[in-house]
């Protein structure tokens, strides 16, 4: 995470930046595999993100004739946004060692990107609408469900002595309409599919591919995440999924940890993202009685 520092002997850090999420959170899976749409302005709990919903179709036609007019079928996503925040203190004399402010900017970006790779992958959809309390108004706010927990999203079965299920659920997204991107996955569910082989033993995923820093398979890209959910497969379509990012706030004070001389540093992150067509997605389970040897 880049960090601003300034002259006027403030400490670490500046009181307040913002930085484009693009530069400090590079990694986070809702920016790597997801297409990104509107930028959040403040704090918005709801995005609307217009999308067309069936692309026209294009017809051949004779020299002279009249080209039809195609409009295409416009709809809109609800998006529900969260706010991601990390609140930590530094003493002032650890803010006068060398490396400190790298060190710090290190763990505060880990702990937001852990987290917004969790709520991407594996979060529970929450839903409230905007009410009156008090004369007070209430928006509309809610969590989006991760990407594992979206109704309609295929369902590939299990993976146990073969990969054949992943390849026929690749199939059936293609039949879709879907042009799979990735498949994410734990590094646990990865192991175990490296572990199955076929009846004389041998792997039945190639070692330049287990070996590959940037592994595929049947051409698509291997993603590894530790907050991918257990003994699970997804597969995705980015451009089937939505993403709206705000930039990520950083402030800092000395005002309320005073007394024990002390400074706070605060970062916060507001994102929220959806799929359009949920079909165009699948999971897969690696069964618990999936084997190693094929025998």
């Amino acid at each position: 995470m880049a960090i601003i520092t300034t002259d006027d002997n403030k400490g670490l850090y500046s009181d307040s930046s913002m930085f484009p999420v693009e530069d400090v959170l590079s990694d986070a899976l809702v920016l790597t595999q997801s297409t990104k749409g509107p930028t959040i302005e403040g704090d918005e709990p709801v995005m609307h993100i217009p999308f067309v919903a069936d692309n026209p179709e294009a017809k051949v036609y004779a020299e002279g004739d009249t080209i039809d007019d195609t409009p295409p079928t416009v709809s809109e996503l609800t998006v529900y946004t969260k706010k991601l925040a990390l609140l930590t203190v530094l003493s002032n004399e650890s803010t006068n060692y060398s490396g400190v402010e790298t060190l710090m900017s290190d763990s505060l970006k880990r702990g937001i990107v852990k987290k917004a790779d969790q709520m991407f992958l594996t979060n529970t959809a929450k839903e409230a609408a905007g009410s009156i309390e008090g004369g007070l108004y209430s928006p509309p706010h809610g969590e989006p469900a991760g990407l594992v927990n979206t109704p309609g999203i295929v369902d590939g079965g299990a993976i146990t002595s073969s990969i054949n299920p992943l390849l026929e659920t690749l199939g059936t997204l293609g039949d879709n309409g879907a042009t799979p991107t990735a498949i994410i996955m734990g590094y646990g569910a990865w192991a175990k599919l490296l572990r199955l082989a076929d009846a004389n033993g041998r792997p039945l995923i190639a070692q330049d591919i287990a070996n590959s820093p940037t592994p595929a398979l049947y051409g698509i890209p291997v993603v590894l995440n530790a907050q991918a959910p257990k003994d699970t497969l997804l597969i995705i379509d980015k451009t089937e999924v939505l993403s709206s990012c705000g930039t990520v706030k950083l402030a800092t004070s000395q005002d309320v940890f005073f007394d024990r001389d002390s400074l706070a540093v605060r970062v916060t992150f507001r994102f929220g993202f959806g799929v359009l067509h949920p079909n165009r997605l699948a999971k897969l389970t690696i069964g618990t009685n999936a084997t190693g040897t094929g025998k």
